[in-house]
């Protein structure tokens, strides 16, 4: 009995509260299911993008994060199931709302506002153009007047206009004209690597305003060991775990398939001889992103969760990337095949390129983790699905049991590609997993 009158009183709530937004906003459509394949077309014509435009990692995160705040922003007021993320991540206001005596549809409105601030984050604006044009030839007039189109655009843009106005108050710009980074030229940290030897890439992203993390010092992983050539120490002895592995990883057909699968270097330098070309390739959170498109189709899920989805992975993995970046800066570690040239082995090479920025955290570990975590919260942690995102670069699809295994196996991957010690793989799963649960403890609605 207590059970049926629970049941019962839970019944009563949602139609009032579906009564009371259908009364109150009587031109939203409340109550309408629109599927997510709109905006998964979006996220995968963005990530075309950051691949053709091969912006960084920690500038993808950004791309991404903004752009799927602002469809989510604009699809929250028709809809009594979320909540806006305005005064709840870091200095975003409360932004305009619809206006009553218009109709919408709200779809058309996060999509506008979507590729309207994408746009402004990038460089190929005209394939993000050409991108809506094709959108809007084949969106189905029968389901819109053309007086909802026109108000849903521009809504749309006024969302987008005022996401635009906060984002440029993150320091990005800033640091854009801060001096270049200079290694320390001492032989405990980091310097640059083989085969081009760049710079190190973003060592001002700590100064990036974060969205719900209270600092890019606040999720720091151990000190990883210290400098010490000494072959008991235990820094060489993590050293000489890479330098043996490789060994036997190089016969590993499987080990070395996981490396080159999770490389998700967007610009992979090639020498051979006196020639050498690049290889574009997705950034780790445009993988991730990518997994997040996998799940929302199957799941067949509409177009406001899929907005929630892809606005929640990519916060999660954006403070995730500062925090990371932090750390990396502030370790400054040396890289395996630094050390190993050094004390071991002067011939040896990883298996695929070293990325140019210190070692520790590992950047894709610590976006997985963040990923991962926040994916098993939406879906499931037994959600099971194919990974076919590699097929363009000629790579197989991957089976996958759950979004964490996944992410283990995409830090591991770094390990087996001689890029990364194994503690730090472990424990840079970890660093994401803590970002994870403090982003889904200030944003998540079950």
């Amino acid at each position: 009995m207590i059970h049926k009158t629970k049941l019962l009183i839970y019944l009563l709530s949602f139609i009032v509260t579906s009564a009371y937004a259908q009364s109150k906003f009587p031109n939203r459509d409340v109550n309408r299911k629109i599927n997510c394949n709109w905006l998964v077309k979006a996220n995968g014509d963005l990530s075309a993008v950051i691949l053709h435009d091969i912006f960084s990692p920690p500038v993808a995160s950004r791309i991404y994060v903004y752009s799927n705040i602002a469809a989510y922003e604009a699809m929250i007021p028709f809809q009594h199931t979320y909540k806006s993320y305005s005064n709840r991540i870091s200095g975003l206001p409360v932004l305009p709302q619809p206006l009553n005596d218009k109709k919408y549809n709200y779809s058309l409105c996060g999509l506008r506002a979507f590729y309207s601030v994408s746009k402004a984050l990038i460089f190929s604006e005209d394939f993000m153009e050409e991108s809506w044009n094709e959108l809007m030839k084949t969106f189905p007039k029968n389901e819109s007047t053309e007086e909802e189109i026109l108000n849903s655009i521009e809504y749309g843009n006024e969302i987008a206009s005022a996401i635009i106005r906060w984002v440029k108050k993150d320091h990005y710009i800033e640091t854009r004209t801060y001096p270049r980074f200079q290694p320390a030229g001492k032989n405990e940290f980091w310097e640059p690597t083989p085969p081009d030897y760049a710079e190190g890439l973003e060592p001002y992203w700590s100064k990036i305003r974060t969205l719900v993390i209270d600092s890019a010092a606040q999720f720091a992983a151990p000190n990883p060991p210290s400098y010490n050539v000494d072959p008991n120490s235990e820094f060489m002895k993590m050293v000489q775990l890479v330098y043996d592995s490789s060994k036997f990883i190089a016969n590993d057909s499987q080990r070395i398939a996981i490396s080159k699968y999770w490389d998700d270097n967007p610009f992979t330098t090639v020498h051979e001889g006196h020639f050498s070309f690049s290889i574009k390739k997705v950034t780790p959170a445009g993988h991730w992103m990518g997994i997040a498109s996998i799940a929302l189709q199957k799941t067949n899920a509409d177009i406001i969760k899929a907005a929630f989805t892809y606005s929640l992975v990519s916060i999660s993995i954006f403070d995730a990337i500062i925090s990371c970046w932090n750390l990396k800066y502030t370790t400054n570690y040396i890289r395996p095949v630094t050390i190993i040239n050094r004390v071991l082995d002067p011939e040896w090479k990883p298996i695929i390129q070293t990325p140019p920025f210190p070692e520790y955290t590992s950047g894709h570990g610590v976006i997985s983790g963040a990923a991962s975590n926040t994916l098993s919260k939406i879906f499931g942690e037994q959600f099971q699905f194919t990974d076919t995102l590699e097929l363009l670069n000629d790579l197989d699809k991957q089976e996958f049991k759950s979004f964490r295994i996944a992410a283990h196996q995409a830090t591991l991957s770094r390990y087996y590609g001689g890029i990364h010690y194994y503690s730090t793989a472990l424990r840079s799963v970890e660093q994401g997993n803590a970002v994870s649960d403090y982003v889904l403890s200030k944003l998540y609605i079950p």
